[in-house]
């Protein structure tokens, strides 16, 4: 059981630190389709660098050995950032479709979590 924690919880990291660091790349490098989304979502252009940064601190928080409330900011910051983009594509498209995307990284956040937490040998509270 322990290898299969170890597994989820190195799996579900290297996921979520991808998934930060190539957003927040895909946004310094100012590629189109990101900032027209910020912008169709109702939020100022400079509102993409913003994420990009906190994507990118975030990342490094959870990459380098920091104690675990680093693991649990960044943790929260992109749940945060998750649930906030998916009420705003439901908002705005009105699309359910839409909307659930952002909830597949969600799920994988989510993961990353708990699997640190069985990790650490920490009590999973939920």
């Amino acid at each position: 059981m322990e290898n299969v924690i170890t597994a989820g919880y190195y799996t579900s990291h290297l996921m979520v630190i991808a998934w930060m660091l190539s957003a927040s790349v895909a946004i310094f490098c100012k590629k189109k389709f990101i900032h027209q989304a910020i912008v169709r979502l109702g939020y100022p252009p400079y509102f993409a660098y913003l994420l990009g940064t906190a994507k990118l601190v975030g990342a490094l928080m959870l990459a380098l050995p920091l104690p675990g409330l680093f693991k649990v900011v960044a943790l929260s910051g992109a749940a945060i950032e998750l649930i906030c983009a998916c009420w705003s594509y439901y908002v705005i498209d009105k699309k359910i479709t839409e909307a659930l995307k952002p909830l597949v990284l969600l799920a994988v956040v989510f993961t990353a979590y708990c699997t640190w937490r069985l990790a650490s040998n920490l009590p999973v509270i939920f």
